[in-house]
């Protein structure tokens, strides 16, 4: 029995090998991309998006702060007339100045045109009624001649040329003179257009001025103030002034900068100093109002 036994131990012992080598073989190791993707996630490194938010987050918070920093110094800055001096202030003032004495200037000769043309018409029309007066005056004494000596033909035919020929006098000389005074009526009104031109394109120098006294609700401002008994102003409009008319002068909102007496003149209006603010010094559109 023990050798039947022992081959039995043997088979079973050969079995139980191969079994453990057939199993072994069977499950080989089978490679997992869901599982490789999920260890790849698990150790993904996570610093650069945190950097490239980090960064993001910083600029949206920089932008903001730099637009309200912007924002506020906008509201707080104070514009000063002296901090553009160095940009060609003086040519500014200058060619203001310019403009407002050619703008009184061309509105006087366009005053005095407008009346010299009348006065021309009216000359016009006074030789018409001269011409006309003299042609009834010779046909008349000619009618008094021919009364007279109704019986001489002769003489009535050289009372006839006489009268004719003066006649033919007085309508050359006077149509000569109408030609000239038709020309001269059509030169004044050449130069009436020129001028009204002129004048509208002086006008367009005042807006920037009326914007700025609008602005501040006053009535004028200085221009030039380096004459200081012949302070060069603007007005709005046309004011008007008292015997004596002593104003204030500011500056920005509402400084006090000093007073000037406005003066009326032949050629305008202009200011003296009566008071300087300690510490102060006049300068281009400081602005006043009127005394009402």
């Amino acid at each position: 029995m023990e050798p039947g036994n022992k081959i039995m131990n043997d088979i079973s012992s050969k079995d139980y090998f191969l079994q453990n080598s057939l199993a072994e073989y069977e499950q080989p190791n089978i490679y997992s991309l869901e599982e490789e993707f999920a260890k790849a996630k698990k150790n993904r490194d996570i610093k650069p998006y945190l950097i490239f938010f980090g960064f993001i987050l910083l600029l949206i918070v920089a932008t903001i702060f730099t637009g309200y920093y912007l924002e506020e110094k906008s509201r707080q800055i104070k514009v000063d007339i002296s901090e553009f001096e160095d940009l060609r202030l003086k040519e500014t003032l200058d060619l203001a100045k310019a403009k407002e004495a050619e703008l009184n200037r061309k509105t006087t000769e366009l005053d005095s045109k407008a009346r010299e043309l009348e006065n021309k018409k009216g000359e016009l029309r006074n030789l018409h009624n001269h011409f006309n007066n003299e042609v009834q005056r010779i046909k008349q004494e000619v009618q008094q001649q021919a009364d007279l000596e109704n019986t001489d033909k002769k003489a009535l035919q050289r009372l006839d040329k006489k009268g004719q020929k003066q006649l033919d006098q007085v309508k050359d000389n006077y149509e000569t003179q109408i030609a000239k005074k038709q020309a001269e009526i059509i030169r004044l009104q050449e130069q009436l257009r020129n001028d009204e031109n002129k004048l509208t394109e002086a006008k367009l120098y005042q807006y920037a001025l009326n914007f700025f006294l609008k602005d501040k609700k006053a009535q004028g401002c200085v221009l030039d103030p380096r004459q200081r008994k012949n302070i060069i102003l603007f007005f709005a409009g046309i004011p008007k002034l008292a015997t004596e008319t002593t104003v204030d002068l500011y500056r920005g909102d509402d400084q006090y900068i000093g007073r000037i007496q406005l003066i009326a003149s032949e050629n305008g209006i202009f200011g003296q100093v009566d008071e300087i603010a300690k510490g102060q010094t006049l300068k281009p559109f400081d602005w006043f109002t009127m005394p009402k």
